[in-house]
């Protein structure tokens, strides 16, 4: 075959691979965000369902829209800070290959370190998560709950405290970190598949 033309089907061949990439990419990150938006709304109910019980238990007067508000509220930025976060993973997995663009093909080595590159922006990712969710809800979602009931008993205090500081916080970050892992692997096996069906079609094109 002549080099030219050889040269246009190498480079057709990178472009599906590429395009293949992006699209997995974006599905992949895809389910994670509905993941992660699923296990924040369930266990953000579950603080919703303690809450109205231990407040009916103490015999507190409140207001059940001003508690709800307060939950959909806290869902909304729980889910901003996570999907976020994921949208930048997102931007740097596909900047890695944009490093290739000239290049005509895309070797082995490339996607051993594209492997790294998604090890790296989960360790990142992880890390910001848990600080942040630790920070937003230790440190805003439990106040505002006992501010804007009034709960000054120090029993009381620290039920809600261990149920949200704790227990809350303690599963959305497991649950977070499971699932971007999970995702992780979906990631590299769809990739390693793809990128086996690219040397497949370059080795028909030169034969």
């Amino acid at each position: 075959m002549d080099t030219d033309i050889t040269k246009m089907f190498l480079e057709k061949n990178k472009e599906i691979f590429e395009n293949s990439l992006n699209l997995e990419i974006n599905r992949n990150l895809e389910a994670l965000k509905q993941t992660t938006d699923n296990c924040v709304i369930l266990e953000i109910n579950k603080v919703s369902k303690f809450l109205n019980n231990l407040f009916r238990e103490i015999s507190l007067n409140f207001e059940s829209q001003v508690l709800s508000d307060l939950i959909d509220n806290q869902k909304k930025k729980l889910n901003n800070i996570v999907n976020d976060a994921i949208e930048d993973k997102k931007k740097l997995l596909k900047e890695y290959f944009e490093n290739y663009k000239k290049t005509i093909l895309i070797e082995e080595e490339y996607i051993n370190k594209y492997y790294k590159v998604i090890d790296n922006t989960t360790l990142e990712l992880s890390d910001y998560l848990e600080t942040q969710l630790r920070i937003d809800i230790c440190t805003l979602f439990t106040p505002a709950i006992l501010r804007t009931f009034k709960l000054n008993n120090e029993n009381e205090q620290e039920r809600i405290k261990s149920r949200i500081d704790g227990l809350l916080t303690e599963v959305i970050i497991r649950r977070m970190k499971e699932e971007i892992v999970f995702r992780d692997n979906v990631l590299k096996n769809m990739c390693s598949e793809s990128f086996k069906r690219y040397l497949e079609l370059n080795k028909q094109t030169v034969e």
